[in-house]
């Protein structure tokens, strides 16, 4: 390299130099800093939704109206309901349900059967009415089937027969029999005819091994009786806000003729 070419380089050094020199000492630094903390901005990446825990879907909700003719004792009762409770919450359904002492002789103005397509009617009975139905020898209970086009409302339960069971086998607790008969004949009215299954809360016979406290207990409905019980919730709430429904007021007016006798 000739004088001429390394004289314009060291000029170049020196002039760099000098000007570095004139800045403010920390200038050069907050320059760097600036640049190092400048945000990295990412391309936004959609998130895939959480689902929705099977928790926290609102339930179906049925409204039961227990019309009691034999004054189950208070505490029995509270019992029996949270064992059905626990049988339909495990499909998916809410009950409400509204409890009256109905007299067989003066009735209850205060406890009216209902007959929305969503309000079942529970009659809770002594073994004298039972018989009056011709309920057949060791059944708990009964359930009114509705006609092609409506809805079934009632249901019986034969109290006097449960009592009577529990007497003879001691190991069995009355309350839990008696939500998982009211259960059992509750899912005869929302699921229909033919509807029993060969295990589960659906069983046709209750054996002796089936009615000890733990096993009351942890029967419930069948994966298909489960879909086709919030199927038929769904049905019965939309015919409720439907004008001009019948659910079956003639069967109601006819048991209502009957409980007069």
């Amino acid at each position: 390299m000739g004088r001429l070419a390394w004289l314009f380089l060291l000029i170049g050094i020196l002039q760099g130099w000098a000007t570095a020199q004139s800045r403010p000492r920390g200038a050069l630094a907050e320059e760097i800093h600036t640049d190092i903390s400048a945000p990295l901005m990412l391309p936004s990446i959609p998130q895939p939704a959480t689902p929705t825990p099977a928790s926290a879907v609102t339930p179906r909700q049925v409204s039961i109206r227990v019309i009691d003719q034999v004054g189950v004792p208070e505490r029995e009762w509270r019992l029996a309901q949270q064992t059905a409770d626990k049988v339909f919450q495990s499909a998916g359904l809410s009950v409400n349900w509204a409890h009256c002492i109905w007299n067989p002789s003066i009735g209850n103005g205060n406890c009216p059967q209902s007959t929305a397509p969503d309000e079942l009617n529970l009659v809770i009975v002594s073994e004298q009415t039972a018989e009056r139905l011709q309920a057949p020898a060791r059944v708990f209970g009964m359930a009114l089937m509705a006609t092609a086009g409506s809805f079934g409302s009632r249901a019986f339960i034969y109290y006097g027969r449960i009592q009577s069971k529990c007497t003879e086998q001691h190991d069995i607790n009355e309350a839990l029999l008696l939500g998982t008969i009211v259960a059992h004949e509750l899912g005869h009215l929302l699921l229909g005819p033919n509807s029993h299954s060969p295990k589960g809360i659906m069983k046709p016979d209750f054996e002796r091994a089936d009615m000890t406290g733990i096993q009351l207990s942890g029967l419930q409905f069948n994966g298909r009786q489960r879909e086709t019980l919030r199927g038929a919730v769904e049905r019965r709430l939309d015919a409720a806000h439907s004008k001009g429904t019948d659910a079956d007021s003639f069967m109601a007016r006819t048991m209502a003729a009957f409980d007069a006798r």
